[in-house]
Parts: C-alpha cells; sequence; structure tokens
C-alpha cells in the first residue's frame, strides 16, 4: 500500500495563540488532529501530549507485539482497533495526571480524531469531541464521525434542527474529550479503503466557517496536490472570518 499525506495548522485571525496541534506520521500509518480546550498554556499543552502519548503507544505496539496490553483486550475489536483504542485512553490519562501536577494547567483538555491505516485493507477511526474525519471518495463527501457536542446530541435527540444547532450559542460545548475524566471512552470504527480515497482530519476551525459543499469543491479541483488542498482550506477559513484555529490533515490512498 502507498499513501500520500500533509498535514498543517494555522491560529487564525481571531485568536492570539494556536491550541491545536496535528501529526502525520506514514511510516507507522498513523495520522492526528487534537484541538486542546483550556485557559492560559492548558489547551496547547493537553493537544501536544494527546498527539504524543498516541502516536508513542501505537509506535510501541507495532515495534512490540507481544506486549501486555495497558487495558483490557477487547476481543470483538482487532488488533488495530485496540492498538487505536488503548492509544487515546492513555492520552486522556496522561493529560488528566499532567493537569493534577500543574495548577496552571487544571480543567485542560483536547478533542483528538485518529486515523489509523491497517495492514488488513482497513482504516480505523478513533474520536473524542468535535474535531472531524471525513472521507472523499469518487467526488462525495461524507463525514465520518459523530460530534460530541452539546448541539449534536440535541439534534440527535429531535431538541434542535441542525439549522438551530448551527446558530446556538452552545455549539462548542463539548460532551466528551481527552481529560475530562477518567472513564470517558473514545469512538472507534472502521471501513474497507479504495485506492483513491482522500481522508480530511481537521478541527473545527475548518468546518465552523466552510461547508461540506465547499470542502468536497477543494478535495475535487486539489485531489493531486494534497498541500495545496490543505492551504486552501485554511485561507478559505481565514477569509470567512477565522474565528478559530484552524488544522486539516490530508490522507490519500495511492494504492493498495
Amino acid at each position: 500500500m502507498n499513501l500520500t499525506a500533509f498535514g498543517m495548522t494555522d491560529v487564525g485571525r481571531l485568536r492570539s495563540h494556536n491550541e491545536d496541534s496535528v501529526a502525520m506520521v506514514p511510516d507507522r500509518r498513523v495520522f492526528i488532529v487534537a484541538d486542546g480546550l483550556g485557559g492560559h498554556n492548558g489547551g496547547e499543552v493537553a493537544s501536544q501530549l494527546a498527539i504524543e502519548s498516541i502516536t508513542g503507544f501505537v509506535r510501541t505496539a507495532e515495534e512490540r507485539p507481544d506486549m501486555t496490553w495497558p487495558f483490557e483486550y477487547v476481543g470483538s475489536l482487532s488488533r488495530a482497533a485496540n492498538i487505536l483504542l488503548a492509544s487515546i485512553k492513555i492520552a486522556n490519562l496522561n493529560i488528566l495526571s499532567q493537569a493534577q501536577k500543574a495548577p496552571e494547567l487544571q480543567g485542560m483538555g483536547s478533542t483528538v480524531v485518529v486515523l489509523l491505516i491497517g495492514n488488513d485493507g482497513k482504516a480505523y477511526l478513533g474520536h473524542m469531541g468535535d474535531s472531524r474525519i471525513y472521507r472523499y471518495r469518487e467526488g462525495c463527501l461524507v463525514q465520518l464521525t459523530d460530534d460530541h457536542s452539546l448541539v449534536n446530541e440535541q439534534v440527535r435527540q429531535g431538541i434542535l434542527t441542525p439549522e438551530e444547532a448551527a446558530r446556538s450559542p452552545y455549539r462548542n460545548v463539548i460532551s466528551r474529550a481527552c481529560g475530562i475524566r477518567p472513564d470517558i471512552e473514545p469512538d472507534i470504527r472502521s471501513e474497507v479503503i479504495k485506492a483513491g480515497d482522500i481522508y480530511l482530519l481537521c478541527s473545527d476551525g475548518l468546518t465552523g466557517p466552510v461547508s461540506d459543499v465547499e470542502i468536497a469543491e477543494v478535495l475535487g479541483a486539489r485531489s493531486n496536490d494534497l498541500e495545496k488542498a490543505a492551504e486552501t482550506l485554511i485561507n478559505r477559513a481565514n477569509e470567512l472570518g477565522g474565528p478559530d484555529n484552524i488544522t486539516v490533515g490530508l490522507v490519500r490512498i495511492d494504492t493498495l
């Protein structure tokens, strides 16, 4: 299997510093976007710690197939899915532990979306929070993750319409993220990949201002140049006000 990946992050137009982090690690086939939460420098610390925790565990698990798992191994999941699940749980505990050591970091957390490309022809996706993973295939853009947010839960319950949710003053309230509590569970799913698929990992700094229709248009026009596609998406978010940090990670499956 051959793939191409590119990631970039931008502070946006209104924020003074960037609390997002991105990691593209093609040799391990793991790709991550994290959006930090918390005052002072807490958000930056949390998102970077999430990235380091996840990439570190994936690397260790792949190099030591006989390793002892830090959590109960889920028999109904593949080994790749267990690696992904454990890596996000470890990130959660590491953020909680770091916050306890430094009073100025208390309350910090981070959303996280992770794409792990397995050796079995499948893509494994894990996430907590409202950062997202999309798949662009044959001209069609599909959101693969379900936002862990207050308004999205209200949409699912029929309390709000999607249009009302987009205007709600509570649209940025997160219901799940790394660092909120010890027992929190990420969502894990998998799907069969196809040559030509493009996966987009992004923070809400992109999806807040830029519509799915525009994102699909950019990926369709720039599918052969992921760096230009990422730059175009970030520039578009800034043209629309750039109200938050903007992070884009793109992964294209070139051949199986």
